[in-house]
């Protein structure tokens, strides 16, 4: 339509807690990225106003967050009020988001073009316990992909030195696609796939519950960025 529609991601790991790493899972992502570029990594706390000086510098940027729940806790905070809708509007990448700020002497902020990415992790129990029906329908929780793991495939006790030629491979890749300009288009046969896939899909959407309704026109979205 007249949007245009970005791969950033808004993803949270949920697995039991100690020994399911989901904070080493983090860490491994968040230094790849750094390693390419150090400028991008935001603050794990912050406060609105200080976030929208840091975006408005740099347009770009990724959050990581080792306690999801603690970014929720931020955002109830006096200082930080209206924070959740900026992130909310943000998500959808809008052509520029413009702050003032002053009253005699004003000065604007403007973010062109915002990217923002944000990883998580955080319990299932958590989840199951904390999050009520109204924070999905609000929309904030209903932008992130949650991806829960319930068991573990194997035990080790000692891990293994990392990969380096994976590690490297990596980065490759990683440098390579942030050099990719331009609109991506899907072969006739991809785009066939998804349309079929798309009608079966909100067709049994109708029929799931309604607290979780919310998630399913953001996951029609998310099958295009992993696309």
């Amino acid at each position: 339509g007249d949007e245009w529609l970005f791969p950033n991601l808004w993803l949270v790991i949920l697995a039991p807690s100690s020994f399911y790493r989901k904070s080493t899972a983090l860490g491994i992502g968040s230094r790849l990225v750094e390693s390419l570029n150090p400028n991008i990594k935001l603050p794990s706390e912050w406060s609105q106003e200080c976030f929208i000086t840091l975006m408005s510098e740099q347009s770009h940027g990724f959050m990581t967050c080792y306690e999801f729940k603690g970014l929720l806790a931020q955002l109830q905070k006096d200082y930080n009020f209206g924070a959740q809708s900026l992130l909310t509007e943000l998500y959808d990448n809008p052509p520029s988001y413009t702050r003032k700020k002053g009253t005699t002497d004003i000065k604007e902020f403007k973010i062109d073009r915002p990217y923002l990415t944000i990883l998580g992790a955080s319990t299932i129990d958590w989840l199951i316990t904390s999050v009520q029906g109204g924070d999905i329908a609000g929309g904030f929780l209903a932008r992130f992909l949650f991806v829960s793991a319930d068991r573990k495939d194997k035990i080790m006790a000692i891990q293994p030195p990392a990969d380096q030629a994976e590690k490297k491979r990596i980065q490759t890749d990683l440098s390579n696609a942030i050099k990719v300009e331009g609109e991506i288009k899907y072969r006739q046969e991809a785009r066939q796939y998804y349309e079929d896939w798309y009608h079966r899909f909100v067709t049994e959407a109708d029929k799931a519950p309604e607290g979780v309704r919310a998630f399913f026109p953001r996951l029609t979205a998310y099958a295009h960025k992993f696309a």
